[in-house]
């Protein structure tokens, strides 16, 4: 059986391809499990803290509650109440 030098470059340049394409989609694999666990992972800190906002108001709402009837109370008083954001 004669085996020309031709089919021999073909079967080898299809070999040769395999390891590239190969690299290529473990590489974008790796990269887009990479960037969806970033982005998951910061909307997850970012609405974390936006209830750490919404917590604080809140209470800051609940002290000035308080400040109104504690200065509602006594006559002639006032009282000075900051927000902090």
């Amino acid at each position: 059986m004669k085996v020309s030098l031709r089919h021999i470059k073909i079967v080898r340049n299809k070999y040769a391809m395999a390891l590239p394409v190969t690299f290529l989609i473990l590489l974008v694999s790796t990269l887009s499990i990479v960037s969806f666990t970033y982005y998951f992972s910061v909307e997850k800190v970012n609405s974390q803290g936006q209830t750490l906002k919404v917590s604080t108001a809140k209470e800051s709402l609940i002290s000035l509650s308080d400040e109104i009837i504690s200065t509602l109370g006594q006559p002639g008083s006032s009282t000075k109440f900051d927000f902090v954001d």
